[in-house]
């Protein structure tokens, strides 16, 4: 199978430095990070120093990725990391024209799926926890099977299938609040046969001879590849750091979401959560906004019985505002948001730390 060929071909790399085996592993994946990289900035020679860039991190860090490492996923998370440290000096200038571009598409009622999509894939993935993104990357960027994707996310068959079709379903939702409103069976389409397009001629060769061959590499490739370092370390260090303080502060408390009006209490409006009300485990999600801020997100999917009874609570309480609680403590300020997709809920967070701790609590032990 070739996801256990690419991290085979990783191992041989990482302990042997084979020449062949690196240049098999550009040439396999160089067209999946030089298609991510286009597309979240807009220009061929940026793109061409970000897949250089994504591949010397690839060299660097092939000895400590685990043999159940899912190599598409890891690079294409690793492209954004690298694409989000090139554009960042150009960020708020390209929210701007992406908002009059969208508004121009939106406003074609024949407008090409792909040319509104293209723009926001990469983001709307990036929001997504690391199964579901690795679900969708092997599906529709590297046309895997269901008994493929099955075997790389060590699930049956079935339930493969089920979390393709939930993913796809949640990346339709982020593209309906950017605007974006295609159907889940169009947006897999227009991904699946315009994600990946063939790297420029030459650019396999570039690659590996520059990690091999220790080839001249331009200053501003080394410069995205330790940007797009520190940033993968920083995301590592962070959610140990915050994994620690939660174990020790977290305790046995509730969490509830807390209805309530302006000006009044309203304690009895509150709606319990525990571990046993989830079908899925919560998951944190964070991404960078145009403008510089970190938009954090828990998703908590409920089971049927407990999204009927949530959607009941929330109709008796439309009016009042919302925020959620551990124990008596408020968590978010000034308020959680909760936006509901069937059965799914998105609680809003002003920090990492806030979220990860009612993850925690939510979490079964």
């Amino acid at each position: 199978m070739m996801m256990q060929d690419d991290m085979a071909l990783v191992r041989a790399f990482a302990v042997e430095r084979s020449e062949p085996a690196f240049a098999a592993l550009v040439e396999r994946h160089v067209s999946l990070v030089h298609s991510a990289a286009l597309r979240q900035t807009g220009d061929p020679d940026l793109a061409g120093e970000i897949t250089q860039a994504v591949f010397l991190i690839l060299a660097r860090k092939a000895p400590s990725l685990g043999s159940t490492t899912i190599l598409s996923a890891w690079l294409h998370r690793t492209t954004g990391y690298a694409a989000a440290d090139a554009v960042k000096a150009r960020r708020r200038r390209q929210a701007r024209e992406q908002e009059a571009y969208m508004q121009s598409t939106l406003n074609q009622p024949e407008a090409d799926p792909w040319a509104q999509l293209a723009p926001l894939l990469d983001d709307a993935l990036a929001e997504l926890g690391e199964t579901d993104r690795a679900a969708l990357v092997l599906r529709y960027f590297e046309n895997k099977t269901a008994r493929e994707i099955a075997a790389a996310l060590q699930l049956e068959e079935a339930a493969a299938q089920k979390r393709v079709a939930r993913a796809l379903d949640k990346l339709r939702a982020r593209f309906a609040r950017r605007g974006v409103t295609l159907a889940a069976t169009v947006i897999a389409g227009a991904v699946a046969a315009n994600s990946v397009a063939a790297a420029p001629a030459g650019l396999t060769v570039t690659v590996t001879g520059a990690v091999m061959k220790g080839a001249a590499v331009a200053a501003s490739t080394t410069t995205l590849s330790k940007g797009a370092l520190k940033i993968m370390a920083w995301t590592k260090a962070k959610t140990v750091i915050v994994m620690g303080a939660v174990i020790l502060t977290a305790g046995t408390a509730p969490v509830a979401i807390h209805h309530w009006a302006a000006g009044g209490g309203d304690q009895g409006n509150q709606f319990t959560i525990a571990p046993a009300d989830l079908a899925v485990p919560a998951e944190i999600v964070t991404r960078t906004v145009p403008d510089g801020r970190q938009s954090v997100q828990v998703h908590l999917q409920f089971t049927k019985a407990k999204a009927d009874e949530f959607r009941k609570f929330s109709r008796a309480h439309i009016n009042q505002q919302t925020r959620l609680l551990v124990g008596s403590k408020v968590v978010a300020q000034p308020y959680v948001r909760a936006e509901i997709t069937g059965p799914e809920v998105s609680l809003s967070f002003s920090s990492v730390d806030d979220a990860q701790a009612v993850v925690d609590l939510l979490t079964k032990r």
